[in-house]
C-alpha cells in the first residue's frame, strides 16, 4: 500500500515539474522571490509506523519556511481546496488540466519533496527543491541524527536548503505562527521519543499538542500507545475511547479499536 502510494507521488511530482510554462519563470535570474509547495515526505523506511512523519514533516518544513523573510509558502488550507475542487489527492494520478488549475490556485515556483529512512538507529531526511518553470533540479540536501533528534535533524535541512537557495536564514522562533506549527512541533518531538521507547517524555509531547488542539486525535492516539508503552492500560483505554466515540469520523478508527482490545487483554492479564 505504501509502495504504490508513494510511486503515485512520484508521478504526480513528474507531471506537475512538467506543467512549468503554467507558473513562473526566470526564478535563477532572481526575478521572482521563492514561493514553495511543500508536498509530504515519502516514508522509505518499510515500516507503517513511521507514516505519521509523512506529514508531519512537511508540516515543521513549511512552519520553519513561514519564518524565512522573502519566502512564501503554499499555505495547507489552499491545497486542501484545490484538491477538494478538483475531487484529487496529491497522491494520485492528475492529468495536465488539473496540473494547470494546481499552478494558477497556487502560484508556486518550487516544490520542495522529500523522503526518509532509517540506518540501523539513524534517521536520514533528503530533501529536494525543483523550479517549476523550468522542471529543473535546484537542489537536494541531507540531513542526519538519532531519531529522538528529529527536530534538530529537521532545523539542520532547513537550513541546508535555505543557504542552496540563496536565501539567509532567520532564527527560529518557537514557530509561534500559529497554532498549527506549535501543535506539530509537540508531536514531532512526541514521535521522536515514541520511536526510541521513552513512552512517558512521548506521552507528555502528545499532551502538550492537545492541550493546544483538543481535535489532534492522531496526537491522541499515540498518546494512548504510549500509555500502552509504559503498561499503564487504564490511562491507555481512556484515551482510546475518546478516539472510538468519534466513529467513523476518525479515519484511523479500526486502529484504535484494535489497540483498545490489546489493552483490554493485557489489562485483563495483569488483574490475573
Amino acid at each position: 500500500m505504501t509502495r504504490k502510494r508513494n510511486m503515485k507521488m512520484t508521478i504526480f511530482l513528474f507531471f506537475l515539474l512538467a506543467s512549468g510554462s503554467v507558473v513562473y519563470a526566470g526564478l535563477e535570474e532572481g526575478k521572482l522571490k521563492p514561493v514553495i509547495l511543500v508536498l509530504p515526505f515519502e516514508n522509505s523506511t518499510g515500516l507503517l509506523k513511521y507514516e505519521p512523519l509523512e506529514k508531519g514533516l512537511r508540516d515543521l518544513i513549511m512552519a520553519d519556511l513561514s519564518q524565512q523573510e522573502g519566502i512564501t509558502v503554499v499555505d495547507r488550507d489552499k491545497i486542501k481546496a484545490i484538491t477538494k475542487e478538483l475531487s484529487l489527492k496529491f497522491s494520485g494520478l492528475i492529468d495536465r488540466k488539473h496540473i494547470l488549475r494546481i499552478g494558477q490556485v497556487t502560484g508556486a515556483n518550487l516544490v520542495l519533496s522529500g523522503g526518509f529512512l532509517l540506518d540501523q538507529d539513524k534517521l536520514i531526511i533528503d530533501a529536494h527543491i525543483y523550479d517549476i518553470a523550468t522542471t529543473q533540479l535546484v537542489t537536494s540536501e541531507r540531513a542526519q541524527g538519532e531519531i529522538v533528534n528529529i527536530v534538530a535533524i529537521e532545523e539542520e535541512l532547513v537550513g541546508k536548503l535555505l543557504k542552496d537557495i540563496d536565501m539567509k536564514s532567520s532564527a527560529i522562533k518557537n514557530r509561534e505562527i500559529d497554532n498549527h506549527p506549535s501543535v506539530t512541533l509537540h508531536y514531532i518531538r512526541g514521535l521522536g521519543y515514541y520511536y526510541v521507547g521513552r513512552f512517558n517524555r512521548a506521552g507528555k509531547e502528545f499532551m502538550e499538542a492537545l492541550q493546544l488542539n483538543p481535535d489532534f486525535h492522531d496526537a491522541r492516539l499515540f498518546r494512548a500507545r504510549s500509555y500502552l508503552g509504559d503498561k499503564e492500560y487504564q490511562h491507555c483505554l481512556i484515551e482510546l475511547q475518546k478516539l472510538m466515540r468519534l466513529g467513523e469520523t476518525y479515519p484511523k478508527q479500526s486502529e484504535a479499536q484494535e489497540l483498545s482490545r490489546e489493552c483490554e487483554k493485557l489489562l485483563s492479564e495483569e488483574k490475573n
